[in-house]
């Protein structure tokens, strides 16, 4: 699940029970959230952890665009979830392009 909250940052919610293969059927039942404290009953929460998901500016833009444009040569390869989104999806994005353009070169 995603959120917009207030239209000015996102929020995300995983359940964890599915991703890391446990029951679904019976408690306890686990969740990651991420900017979504005001949702939660604060006697829900089991831990807290401290996570940080860039902002780019103009600059940081021009450096990604730069990545990408040399990304596969000298067999050089870059690939990880600041080429993308900055989430866990733009690791498996980023590795998918990277391992599309070795594929192109063998």
């Amino acid at each position: 699940m995603f959120n917009k909250n207030g239209g000015t940052d996102a929020g995300y919610n995983a359940y964890l029970n599915r991703l890391s293969g446990l029951s679904d059927k019976y408690p306890p039942h686990y969740f990651l959230s991420f900017n979504l404290e005001d949702w939660i009953d604060e006697s829900k929460i089991i831990h807290r952890q401290q996570h940080h998901t860039p902002l780019y500016n103009g600059k940081g833009y021009a450096t990604l665009a730069g990545i990408r444009k040399i990304n596969g040569n000298n067999h050089t390869f870059f690939a990880g979830a600041y080429l993308e989104n900055s989430l866990h999806e733009g690791v498996i994005e980023s590795g998918f392009k990277a391992s599309k353009m070795i594929d192109k070169q063998t």
